[in-house]
């Protein structure tokens, strides 16, 4: 098995890879502040200065950020550092595969990240990658697209096993025969990539061996800070301070500690990881929703520090409940329930066939696309139906609220 890495050294590590038993959500702020003790107590729920009647920064004298700026302010995660984390970790069970089954499985929560980080990773070794079957292929059982046996070395990546079976009379057959093939060791040494949501759904209809697995560790607020405190002016090379626009507080000090009790704790950025439930690109598309500066000029201050002279630039962040955060209507129902249910556990699918697996009359299936559009917490592209990243925290909960099978991330 993949050793373990030292539970105080795992807390200094960005890309976390770990197996699904030490996977831990982020802490609500009351069970952080009994993990921490007293000191972090105090100061998590410190006493604050009331919030000022009126925002320090009105609508009017902001301006969202967006484009080329947007990406500079808060750029995309290091896909290449997670690559080389991960890859890390596969060269231990690369080494102890030949004891071990020959399957490893990287459980993907939605929005993690963690397929971008193995797409660029098989990139960069040159392994195969599998290409999925089509929903006839899967209902014919027909087994043409598994990865061809033979003696090389190096694995094959299979980057999304939920697109491998449809929740259908006829559509696990196929799943079922490549996951008994592939855990026998019949197609040699492969990595399986699974988003969370079918990786518990097959749980319930795979009765076989399971693999080693891993998952990307959830980000929390020490993990959020340091993903946004990589920023710099871009124009001027100026270091930025990100701000609440409604009481001027920032929203994080720099993050140069591992140790949380030596950070400003900001009630943001524990209401973004709570949230978010850890997952990057979650917190990223709400983080980046967020951002604004003065219109018309670029606005500097004195960064509090030992020299006086260092200029920061201020960029500020709305207040929680300004940012809109996409619900499900309230109105929807067991329907609506069955559709956002059958989207993530395929990690979307094309309208027509959402038409031919949801047990709801095929007009009533696309009102409900509609509807969930209009409310923002999915997407039509191409013909594929998906959720949305920020309207995947309601999505979740509304499914678990109507007692459909949820993930456990």
């Amino acid at each position: 098995m993949i050793k373990n890495i030292d539970t105080e050294n795992r807390e200094l590590i960005l890309w976390d890879f770990v197996p699904l038993s030490d996977y831990q959500l982020p802490a609500s702020p009351v069970a952080e502040a009994a993990q921490k003790g007293i000191t972090f107590f105090t100061r998590l729920f410190r006493n604050k200065d009331p919030k000022p009647l009126s925002p320090i920064k009105s609508h009017c004298e902001l301006q969202l950020i967006s484009g080329h700026r947007l990406e500079c302010l808060s750029p995309s995660p290091d896909w290449q550092s997670a690559s080389r984390m991960l890859g890390e970790r596969l060269s231990e069970w690369m080494k102890q595969r030949h004891s071990d089954p020959p399957i490893l499985v990287l459980v993907a929560p939605p929005f993690s990240g963690i397929r971008t980080i193995l797409s660029t990773l098989t990139s960069q070794k040159k392994w195969k990658s599998v290409i999925p079957p089509t929903p006839e292929m899967i209902l014919a059982d027909d087994d043409t697209w598994f990865p061809a046996t033979g003696q090389s070395q190096k694995p094959w990546v299979f980057p999304c096993l939920e697109k491998s079976f449809l929740r259908h009379v006829s559509g696990l057959s196929v799943v079922r025969k490549f996951l008994y093939r592939a855990y026998s060791g019949d197609l040699g040494p492969g990595i399986i990539c699974c988003d969370s949501w079918a990786w518990k759904y097959l749980s319930h209809v795979w009765r076989g061996y399971s693999p080693v697995s891993l998952t990307l560790q959830a980000f929390d607020i020490l993990r959020l800070t340091r993903v946004f405190d990589k920023q710099n002016g871009p124009e001027t090379q100026i270091p930025v301070t990100f701000r609440n626009s409604n009481d001027g507080h920032p929203i994080f000090e720099a993050a140069a500690s591992s140790d949380a009790d030596k950070l400003l704790i900001s009630d943001f950025l524990q209401r973004l990881a709570v949230h978010s439930r850890g997952h990057l690109e979650i917190a990223l598309t709400v983080w980046r929703s967020g951002l604004s500066e003065e219109s018309g000029r670029l606005i500097e201050e004195k960064k509090s520090s030992e020299r006086d002279d260092v200029l920061c630039q201020t960029i500020w962040m709305s207040d929680w409940d300004q940012i809109r955060h996409p619900e499900v209507p309230s109105d929807a129902g067991r329907d609506e329930a069955f559709v956002i249910h059958t989207l993530l556990i395929h990690n979307g699918l094309p309208i027509e066939w959402m038409k031919a697996l949801v047990p709801l009359h095929a007009s009533h299936v696309l009102e409900i696309v509609s509807k969930l559009q209009e409310a923002e917490i999915v997407k039509v592209v191409d013909g594929v139906c998906r959720i949305l990243p920020a309207g995947y925290p309601s999505a979740r909960k509304f499914v678990q609220a109507n007692g459909l099978l949820t993930d456990d991330f």
